[in-house]
């Protein structure tokens, strides 16, 4: 795990389902590998009570320079945002890719949390 660059859990074909991965989750996964350049995974994204000052915590990672969160539920974009810029900085969030959406599936409730994760 220290030595892992990069982490893709099916992020081309969304989970479909909702995710139990949380914020704190993906902070505990970047504490355990340290050197994690692209992270991709579902997530329910919602901000926990956060310190305003380091909404993170204090984990941060200047290394994380992709983070594609597939079909992520999130709630509360601007807390969000705030925890994610704390804990990865340097990181691009990039969401569902349609292009991979070949039979329709997603439509209405991707396009509802793609317009939260581009606020």
């Amino acid at each position: 795990w220290l030595k892992l660059h990069s982490l893709d859990l099916g992020t081309q074909n969304g989970w479909r389902q909702p995710s139990e991965i949380t914020l704190q989750g993906l902070t505990g996964l970047l504490v355990r590998c340290p050197v994690l350049s692209a992270v991709g995974l579902a997530m329910n994204a919602w901000a926990p009570e956060i310190d305003c000052r380091r909404p993170g915590g204090g984990v941060r990672r200047d290394s994380l320079e992709v983070l594609r969160v597939a079909d992520s539920k999130i709630k509360n974009p601007l807390s969000v945002a705030a925890f994610l810029s704390d804990i990865a900085p340097n990181a691009e969030i990039t969401g569902y890719d349609f292009a991979y959406d070949i039979d329709g599936m997603f439509g209405t409730r991707v396009t509802k949390y793609q317009e939260r994760w581009e606020e």
